[in-house]
């Protein structure tokens, strides 16, 4: 079995808690995790990295009910997956569209916004402690200028993605085209 990352495992949990607040945890009984290119994999090689995604990436969606399938790239193979799903009965809503129309949130203010924004924020706190590691260090060398220069164009970036979700959507539009 080849080994997976612990990073690519957090990031599919982050992956998933974003998932979950867009969605709500009723929605995940109607995901469907699907497999592909079993024609171009022994059938033991896929069942491994099928078990090892199982346990490792989609542990929390299967937990709360979604499944997995294998598409074998054919018209049957692709209704078998999405047939239950189109019996099943639907959901009235999702969590996203309950905060913004039921409850009138605004983007930034819903459960996803929040995570989005607390992952920029970690991304902008990340890139903190790398320029201030740069600055301090004895040696100046070119490369070293070079990135924490990148690194101070990224900080601006993330920090003005984050202001811009705490801006209500229509001020921007109307910004946009110059009405104040």
């Amino acid at each position: 079995m080849h080994d997976i990352s612990e990073d690519y495992v957090g990031m599919s949990c982050k992956y998933f808690t974003v998932f979950k607040r867009l969605c709500g945890n009723d929605a995940a009984s109607n995901v469907v995790l699907v497999t592909t290119k079993w024609a171009q994999v022994d059938e033991s090689v896929g069942r491994e990295r099928e078990q090892e995604l199982a346990e490792l990436y989609w542990k929390q969606m299967l937990d709360r009910g979604s499944r997995v399938d294998r598409f074998k790239h054919s018209y049957e193979s692709a209704w078998d997956i999405i047939a239950p799903i189109v019996e099943k009965d639907a959901l009235d809503y999702i969590q996203i569209q309950r905060e913004l129309v039921d409850l009138r949130k605004r983007l930034p203010d819903t459960d996803a916004g929040r995570a989005l924004r607390g992952d920029l924020k970690e991304i902008f706190e990340e890139q903190m402690t790398l320029a201030q590691a740069l600055q301090d260090s004895q040696d100046r060398a070119p490369e070293l200028e070079a990135m924490y220069n990148e690194s101070v164009e990224r900080m601006r970036s993330i920090l003005a993605k984050i202001q811009q979700l705490r801006v209500p959507l229509g001020r921007r539009v109307a910004t946009f085209f110059g009405f104040r």
